[in-house]
């Protein structure tokens, strides 16, 4: 940054006390900030849902105001701070209204709002939207969103243009990958992906059903499944109905170990998906040296190179899944190759140094 870091407040919604990729985000942010400002002046951290007992032990340098459940007192908070900050971050939709107040208080503040998936797309099934959202996103100076696929999600729900929007993707950290050698590896699929009454679009259902022609190529191809939900007796008895419940392992949550031992022993990441935002869960496979199959009904088909590190395969193209699934299992020159480059692409694009340095820019951005 050729300009000297700018005054920035940050507010957000859980990020300590709750674990999961909404949090993880927002603590790559906490932590980007804080690398990002040595030398200036102390990002503020205003969180809501966080108690100062979950950040007490944090070693960023910024300056924590974490609030807990207290609606007024967080909004207090980042008012204060934003009194005389630059650039203001919101780290979910649901603080729109916050960006109203800070921009009326401070009408020459620059308001990002940072965009995650469902959350916005004002799809049924989803987060439904407020009906004021629409009025109040244009007090927000540019949008960061996690795929091109959930910018145009956004814009066209929001009826804003598309040109509000940055790009400005998600990262994992650095894993040692551990690979059980091909001649000895079992051929297995996996998914790793909750089983909640909303997860329906996750599309398990649809590996399950496209797993009899996978087996009557590979016969003894396994379906190991790791994640748990109210949605599992259902896909549990659609395994049975399909005849194929001898081939599938609903394992539940599992500990860290095992889910390294999973990805380490695993041929193919499957899900097709048509929830993902961005597509996490596929740089994780990819870390592990695993070749993935998304769907192509959401952003992971963006972040998935179809033919290249992977395969992307709509939904309800059960036969196609199949074949892509087939090619991969008789195929481990190929699907180790497939591997590699999704390895790469992770190291190349995924990682916390990309994250930071893509922050720094759409910091700059606003500046201008």
């Amino acid at each position: 940054m050729t300009r000297p870091f700018p005054k920035v407040v940050f507010a957000a919604l859980e990020s300590y006390s709750l674990v999961g990729g909404l949090q993880q985000f927002n603590r790559r942010v906490v932590t980007a900030l804080a690398e990002l400002a040595q030398g200036g002046p102390a990002p503020v951290v205003v969180l809501k849902g966080d108690s100062p007992e979950h950040v007490a032990d944090r070693t960023e340098q910024v300056e924590f105001r974490a609030t807990g459940a207290d609606r007024i007192a967080f909004i207090r908070e980042t008012l204060k701070a934003v009194w005389r900050a630059d650039i203001l971050l919101l780290g979910h939709v649901n603080l729109l209204p916050v960006a109203c107040l800070a921009r009326l208080m401070r009408p020459t503040l620059k308001i990002v709002l940072f965009a995650h998936g469902e959350d916005v797309w004002g799809t049924p099934g989803a987060r439904p939207m407020r009906r004021w959202e629409p009025m109040l996103i244009r007090f927000v100076t540019r949008v960061g969103s996690v795929s091109t696929f959930t910018a145009k999600r956004m814009a066209r729900a929001f009826g804003m243009p598309v040109t509000r929007f940055t790009v400005f993707p998600n990262a994992v950290d650095p894993l040692p990958a551990t690979r059980t050698p091909a001649a000895t590896r079992e051929p297995i699929l996996l998914t790793v992906a909750r089983m909640a009454a909303h997860d329906g679009g996750k599309h398990h259902d649809s590996v399950l059903r496209a797993l009899p022609l996978i087996t009557a190529r590979v016969p003894e191809a396994r379906y190991l499944i790791i994640g748990d939900g109210v949605l599992r007796p259902k896909l549990e008895a659609l395994a049975v109905e399909l005849g194929v419940a001898d081939a599938v392992d609903f394992a539940g949550r599992v500990s860290d170990d095992d889910l390294a031992r999973a990805y380490a022993e695993a041929t193919v990441f499957v899900m097709t998906s048509e929830k993902e935002g961005f597509g996490i869960v596929f740089l994780e496979a990819w870390q592990h040296g695993l070749p993935v199959i998304c769907g192509t009904a959401d952003a992971a088909s963006e972040v998935v190179s179809d033919g290249i590190d992977g395969y992307a395969v709509h939904h309800d193209d059960i036969a196609g899944l199949a074949a892509r699934i087939v090619t991969l299992m008789e195929d481990p020159t190929r699907a180790t190759a497939m591997g590699a480059a999704g390895q790469q692409k992770v190291i190349d694009r995924y990682l916390m140094r990309n994250f930071t340095a893509n922050l720094e820019a759409l910091l700059e951005e606003v500046r201008r």
